[in-house]
C-alpha cells in the first residue's frame, strides 16, 4: 500500500461502500466473451447526499473549516447532484451555502414548474440559490470570486469556493482515498469479490472522480512492479472530448502539486472514452432511457440519465465491439456515482419509453 497519508477528512460518508455482482449486465456484456461486471455502490455511502460527490466533500469541507468559513459558494447546473450533496452537508456541519446554478430561464425563480428532483432538495434546505444563464455559467468562478467578495466587504463572513464538481485539488483526495478501499476490498479474502480487476469503469464530469482514482494508483508501491494495474476508464457526458480529458489532467496536476506528491504523471494514461454524451449534458436519447428501465427490471439498479446511465451504456456500448473491448479485460468494476434524484426531473421521459400516457 502507498506510504502516502490522507490530509485529515470529516467523516461524513457511510465508508467503505459494497462491491456487487452484476449477473444480467454481466450476460449482457458477454457476447464476445466472457465478462464479468461488478459495480462499486457509492451510490450508498450517504443518504440524500449519496454519490461520488460526497467523497471529496468531506476533505473540502475541512479544508473549509480549517480556513475559518462560514458560507461555501459552488455552482453546477439546476439539477446538480454536486449543488445538492453541498448544500446538505453545509446544513450538516454548519455552514452557510449559496448555489449557483445555470437554467434556461436564469430569470425564472423556484416555482411549481421546476421544484423537482435535486432542485426541490436544495429549495427544501433553504440555501441561497443564484439562477444564471449558460452564457454566464461560462465565467461562473469571476460570479463566485465576486461574491465571495462582496460577503468579505459586507463583513458577512468567510467565503470558500467550490469548484464545479468539486474537483478541486482537495476534492481529489476523496478518490484516492477511494482507490486505497478497492484494493483493500479486492486483497480481503472475501470469496465473493474478484481477486483482481482488469478496469475500473466509470463516468467523466468534472474530472477529480477519474483524476483521484489515478493519483491513487501512482501513488501505490507496487505501480512499478510487473503486476498489471487496472485501467481507469472514463465515458465523458459532455460532447466536448478535448475539455473532458483535459479537466482530468488539470485536476491531476492541482492535487499533486498542492500536495507535493511524489509521482510522476502521464497523460498518456488519461482514457477517455468518447461517443456516447449526446447532443448535450443532461440531454439523452431515449435509448439510454429505455436502458436505464432495462437496467432497473433486471438488475434493481437506478442508473441516471445525466451520468451513470450514459456511462454504462457507453460501456455495454463498447463491450459489443470485439477490438474495442480488449482495453477492459474480463473482470471490471463500474463506480455508480449516485445521481437517483435527477430521475424525478425526467418523470416525461420515461413515460415515453415506458409507453405511459
Amino acid at each position: 500500500m502507498s506510504k502516502f497519508s490522507l490530509p485529515n477528512k470529516l467523516k461524513l460518508a457511510s465508508l467503505p461502500t459494497p462491491i456487487q455482482f452484476m449477473p444480467w449486465l454481466s450476460k449482457l456484456a458477454s457476447k464476445n466473451r466472457p465478462i464479468r461486471l461488478w459495480m462499486k455502490r457509492d451510490d450508498l455511502n450517504h443518504g440524500p447526499a449519496a454519490g461520488n460527490k460526497i467523497r471529496k466533500l468531506e476533505y473540502i469541507f475541512q479544508d473549509a473549516l480549517s480556513k475559518k468559513a462560514t458560507t461555501v459558494l459552488t455552482c453546477g447546473g439546476i439539477q446538480s447532484n454536486h449543488a445538492r450533496a453541498t448544500a446538505i452537508l453545509a446544513k450538516q456541519v454548519g455552514l452557510g451555502c449559496e448555489l449557483f446554478l445555470y437554467s434556461d430561464n436564469p430569470s425564472q425563480d423556484v416555482n411549481v414548474e421546476n421544484l423537482h428532483g435535486n432542485l426541490l432538495l436544495d429549495a427544501l434546505l433553504g440555501v441561497k440559490i443564484h439562477f444564471i444563464s449558460k452564457t454566464e455559467y461560462l465565467s461562473v468562478n469571476d460570479l463566485l470570486l465576486k461574491r465571495a467578495a462582496e460577503i468579505k466587504e459586507n463583513k458577512e463572513g468567510v467565503a470558500y469556493l467550490i469548484p464545479e464538481g468539486g474537483s478541486s485539488a482537495v476534492g481529489v483526495m476523496g478518490y484516492i482515498e477511494a482507490y486505497q478501499e478497492i484494493l483493500s476490498d479486492l486483497n480481503s479474502g472475501n470469496p465473493s469479490l474478484p481477486q483482481k480487476i482488469d478496469s475500473i469503469a466509470i463516468v467523466n464530469g468534472s474530472g477529480g472522480t477519474q483524476a483521484g482514482l489515478l493519483v491513487g494508483q501512482y501513488l501505490e508501491e507496487d505501480v512499478s512492479k510487473n503486476e498489471p494495474q487496472p485501467k481507469i476508464i472514463s465515458f465523458n457526458i459532455f460532447p466536448d472530448f478535448e475539455k473532458s480529458v483535459m479537466k482530468v489532467h488539470n485536476a491531476c496536476i492541482a492535487a499533486i502539486q498542492h500536495y507535493r506528491l511524489p509521482v510522476s504523471f502521464m497523460p498518456s494514461d488519461i482514457k477517455v472514452i468518447d461517443g456516447y454524451a449526446g447532443e448535450a449534458y443532461a440531454k439523452a436519447s431515449d435509448e439510454i432511457y429505455s436502458f436505464i428501465v432495462d437496467v432497473a427490471k433486471n438488475e434493481g439498479i437506478f442508473l441516471d440519465p445525466v451520468y451513470t446511465g450514459k456511462a454504462m451504456y457507453g460501456l455495454m456500448g463498447e463491450l459489443s465491439h470485439p477490438e474495442r473491448s480488449r482495453i477492459f479485460g474480463e473482470n471490471i468494476l463500474f463506480i455508480h456515482t449516485g445521481g437517483f434524484p435527477s430521475l424525478f426531473s425526467n418523470t416525461n421521459r420515461f413515460a415515453k419509453v415506458m409507453g405511459l400516457k
